[in-house]
Parts: structure tokens; sequence; C-alpha cells
């Protein structure tokens, strides 16, 4: 999916949005839900610089800030270097699973 959807978006190196940096980092920044990849990719492409045409680890991690998590920063936030590789789905994290019925 993330293949597929690079060839769309509006940056030079859009392909490694599927590789190895990006990819599993996109996973954990939207648990696998399309319309999390959509906001994500929709704030990416309105914050960029017209300027420079390329895909970054810092665009991204503000991108992650401002669509998916005011919260998710530093190492809370999958695109940042400090980041540990871990699911966001703690109390108080944006993927926290609902606990009431």
């Amino acid at each position: 999916m993330l293949r597929a959807l690079a060839e769309k978006l509006p940056f030079e190196n859009a392909i490694e949005l599927a590789g190895e940096l990006y990819g599993p980092r996109m996973w954990y920044a939207t648990h696998g839900a399309l319309g999390y990849v959509k906001k994500l990719l929709i704030e990416a492409i309105e914050m960029r610089d017209t300027t420079k045409h390329k895909l970054t680890m810092a665009l991204m991690e503000k991108a992650f800030t401002v669509a998916i998590w005011h919260d998710g920063v530093g190492n809370l936030n999958p695109f940042n270097r400090s980041f540990s590789h871990h699911l966001l789905d703690e109390v108080g994290q944006p993927f926290c699973p609902d606990m009431t019925f």
C-alpha cells in the first residue's frame, strides 16, 4: 500500500516511504490504519517546503505531532531518532484500546 501511495506523492524520494527507514515507522505512527496514513501524509504534504522536494524524517516527525498526536514528541514520535519502536497503545497514547464497554 505504501508503494502505491508513494507513486502519487510530491516528493522525489517518496518511494522511501515503503522502505526500511520509513515503512516500520509508518506502522507505529498509524497503527496500520489507512485513515491515519492519509492524515499523516496530507499533513506532510501541506507542511513541506516547496523549494525542497524531499521527504525527510524531520518533516514526518512534525506531521505526526500535528496530525496524529500532539504529545508525540521525542521518544514518543515514531520519526524521532530516539523512538524505541514500540506500539503507541498505552493509556494516554493515540492507539490505546478503548476500555469502556
